[in-house]
């Protein structure tokens, strides 16, 4: 009978083992560089020599910002 209570008593001594999950979320957003806003140029010529000047600051704007998508989309593709 000794023996019975010996085996039953060592079953509780054994440490209970565990398994803990821990899920954490990272919310990855892009460079703030890339995000500043591009405001339009305003016209204020007169001639058409004026205009052709605007068209091409307008035109580097919008490269500029074509740029500014690339770079985020490399960056997307670097994160995943």
């Amino acid at each position: 009978m000794i023996l019975c209570l010996l085996l039953l008593l060592s079953g509780c001594g054994k440490p209970q083992i565990q398994t803990v999950t821990k899920t954490e979320y990272i919310y990855m957003t892009p460079p703030a560089a890339w995000l500043v806003k591009r405001h339009p140029l305003e016209f204020d010529g007169e001639t058409n020599s004026d205009l052709l000047h605007y068209a091409i600051d307008l035109l580097e704007i919008i490269e500029k910002h074509n740029q500014d998508k690339d770079m985020i989309q490399l960056w997307q593709e670097e994160v995943k």
